[in-house]
């Protein structure tokens, strides 16, 4: 089963889907936004970084979410989430 989803940083904007890193897992990541810093070891200039969340996938369950209807099935999903996160419910 996929896992949850987990919110992470990154220097980098990787990609929204991984498959090629690893060979068992798939990556897919979803609401990227850029969030600024303080370096507090540097002194405590500003820098940007990427959050975004992220869940993991084996290859079994990529397979099986990637059919056309569970695609689109799994993209309202997402989208009715971000507009009820939207809205603040």
């Amino acid at each position: 089963m996929a896992t949850k989803w987990r919110t992470l940083r990154c220097a980098v904007k990787l990609p929204e889907t991984d498959e090629t890193s690893s060979p068992s897992t798939v990556y897919q990541r979803r609401n990227f936004k850029q969030v600024q810093e303080q370096d507090e070891m540097g002194g405590g200039q500003p820098y940007q970084l990427w959050e975004f969340e992220e869940r993991q996938l084996t290859r079994a369950e990529w397979d099986a979410m990637s059919s056309p209807a569970q695609q689109l099935t799994m993209q309202t999903l997402n989208d009715l989430k971000a507009d009820i996160a939207f809205i603040g419910l």
